[in-house]
């Protein structure tokens, strides 16, 4: 049957094909709940979903971004552990009034 179309008619038809199939709509693989064109997807999950992977910056664990300031806030070793030493550190210079003065 497709001996009878012209080589290029096929090559036109398919690429039409493919055109068509980049203009349909997808769920983002990361389900963040948006639907997204399939020719914008890797954009999407590059840059713009916020349940995309990425790194805490102070102790470079892999989380959602959408939990990133969570887990800075709440989780991250090396915060927590910065926070231990900025109070200790408070407390123990603290200016007190001199009893003799």
């Amino acid at each position: 049957r497709e001996r009878l179309i012209c080589k290029v008619e096929m090559r036109r038809a398919r690429l039409a094909q493919k055109g068509r199939l980049l203009l349909q709509l997808a769920e983002c693989p990361y389900k963040c709940g948006e639907d997204v064109m399939r020719k914008d997807m890797r954009f999407h999950m590059e840059y713009r979903c916020p349940e995309r992977p990425t790194y805490c910056p102070q102790c470079g664990v892999k989380c959602k971004l959408s939990e990133l300031d969570d887990h800075i806030a709440n989780k991250c070793d090396v915060t927590i552990q910065r926070n231990k030493f900025l109070t200790a550190h408070e407390i123990s210079s603290r200016l007190e009034n001199c009893p003799a003065c």
